[in-house]
């Protein structure tokens, strides 16, 4: 009961009802589109006007300048300090990243499963079954992780006591709420409690907060991409591209970026930056997220050098 409570209390006490959800996930998507493509063409008028010699071009003869290769581009990207810095910066967050990743998807799936392995531990209790029999049989059965993780602690019960074989057991998930779940099932067992009723109230209690999560994820993934993949790559592509084909004189209007060129730059590493936050926000996995920043701030500045000079050697 106290476990139930404190999920009501960490939820406020609302549960999904498939209703009244607000605008679809369609047109917040469409909404965040719009944004992010007027933030582009913002920036990109901007920049025309701060630039200095952002002029029409007219028939007055200008001074002869080499045009640029591909060698030219991949020798100004390589020999670039900051950015490959930064990028080491960026790499190394994202090894950090990954096996903290892992981790939490693998906590995420046995929590996911267990309201259903609570509901069947408490089926078998209900048909007679000892404790340790019910927990057995459900793990001979299951073939995902916390299948394998109860058949181990089924074994140590054989050398050892429920008690310590359940713990044990908990302590391996790295999950909080494993944790608490079994201190409460420990609780049950010692007070003599109905362990079946108490498996199922928290396994329905845990099926509403799992429906309720899913539905937010469901909701979210869509706009999480979005924010995430148009300030990190569309809007610094798009940029890139269209200054890149300005500055290697193919349009009407010829822009050199002088000295604001370090200034976009580091507009593009802050955007990439929100866009993380941002994606972290409404993903819930602030945390995570944060581990990587620093290769979604990288990243920008990356895409932005190698397609506004790439565009500016092809045209």
């Amino acid at each position: 009961m106290i476990y139930v409570k404190s999920i009501k209390k960490h939820t406020n006490g609302t549960f999904p009802s498939g209703t009244g959800r607000g605008m679809t996930e369609g047109s917040q998507g469409s909404r965040l589109m719009t944004m992010l493509l007027f933030l582009t063409f913002f920036s990109l008028g901007l920049i025309i006007l701060l630039s200095p010699v952002a002029v029409a071009q007219t028939e007055e003869p200008k001074e002869e300048v080499p045009d640029p290769t591909m060698d030219d581009v991949i020798e100004e990207i390589t020999t670039n300090k900051g950015l490959i810095i930064f990028g080491i910066f960026g790499i190394l967050s994202l090894i950090i990243y990954i096996p903290m990743a892992i981790k939490a998807s693998r906590i995420r799936n046995m929590e996911n499963a267990l309201p259903e392995v609570l509901n069947e531990i408490a089926e078998n209790i209900r048909s007679g079954r000892s404790v340790e029999s019910a927990f057995k049989e459900v793990a001979d059965v299951r073939t995902d992780l916390i299948g394998k993780e109860l058949r181990r602690a089924s074994e140590e019960m054989l050398y050892t006591s429920f008690e310590a074989a359940m713990r044990a057991f908990a302590q391996r998930t790295g999950s909080r709420a494993m944790i608490r779940i079994i201190s409460l099932v420990l609780i049950a067992v010692e007070s003599g409690a109905s362990l079946a009723q108490v498996l199922e109230k928290i396994s329905g209690e845990l099926w509403k907060v799992y429906i309720l999560k899913k539905d937010r994820e469901a909701k979210s993934a869509t706009n999480a991409s979005v924010i995430l993949w148009g300030g990190v790559l569309f809007t610094p592509g798009v940029i890139a591209f269209i200054l890149g084909v300005f500055s290697g004189g193919g349009g009407a209007i010829d822009i050199d970026m002088g000295p604001y060129e370090q200034w976009f730059i580091q507009f593009l590493m802050t955007l990439g930056l929100i866009s993380i936050i941002m994606r972290g926000v409404a993903m819930g996995e602030m945390k995570l997220d944060m581990i990587r920043a620093p290769f979604f701030t990288w990243l920008p500045w990356l895409i932005y050098l190698v397609i506004v000079r790439v565009a500016g050697v092809i045209v």
